[in-house]
């Protein structure tokens, strides 16, 4: 199954948490506050522009990056994009952009990006090579700064059957995580972790563009 129809088949209220009864709001809030204190906090927005959340699903951290800074949003889906609009409806000048199946294709059409921020979106990717794909589009993007949430093993570890496990579909030790950015550019500036109910360690980073800072 392709990521695009896997996406699209996922419950669209798991998708779209952002006023979904799968989700209640002492977790969204939980999910909030985790962002501001383990990512935003490291970030200088007054060095910030133009912001692009990467798999913005129904739009809940989006608005919150709206706070801080101008927003783009890219998604798998169209739903998502158009679900997040919607939650949206009161920042004006959103870019917004629906990846494609063949994430090669893909060629970012809206204004010079200073950070990519995309948060519990990686350990959702289908492989490692889906992953070192998106990397090489964030390079051509060019932000400054790049803030992600992923989950944290000992070995880095991608999933055997995609349709079956995409929740839980790539795992990354912190020395494999941090190589893959110093590939293409990128020194961790900040890390911070949590824990989730089911004991997967959550890993908040935000990267700097090497030549900066």
């Amino acid at each position: 199954m392709s990521i695009k129809k896997k996406w699209e088949s996922v419950s669209f209220g798991w998708r779209h948490f952002t006023d979904s009864s799968e989700f209640g709001s002492k977790k969204r809030k939980n999910i909030i506050s985790n962002v501001t204190k383990f990512l935003f906090a490291n970030l200088d927005f007054d060095d910030i522009e133009n912001s692009l959340d990467w798999g913005c699903g129904g739009g809940l951290l989006a608005k919150e990056l709206s706070n801080y800074s101008n927003i783009s949003i890219v998604d798998i889906t169209k739903d998502s994009i158009e679900n997040a609009l919607k939650y949206l409806s009161g920042v004006n000048d959103i870019y917004h952009q629906e990846l494609p199946e063949n994430i090669d294709d893909f060629v970012f059409g809206g204004p010079k990006i200073d950070l990519i921020f995309s948060h519990a979106v990686i350990h959702h990717f289908p492989s490692l090579e889906y992953f070192n794909k998106v990397l090489l589009r964030w390079k051509l993007i060019d932000p400054k700064y790049i803030a992600i949430q992923v989950k944290l093993s000992d070995k880095t570890k991608e999933c055997s059957n995609y349709e079956r496990d995409f929740i839980d579909a790539i795992y990354f030790s912190e020395a494999d995580l941090t190589e893959h950015f110093s590939n293409i550019g990128y020194n961790i500036t900040s890390k911070n972790y949590t824990t989730t109910a089911r004991g997967i360690k959550l890993g908040y980073y935000t990267f700097i563009k090497g030549d900066q800072g």
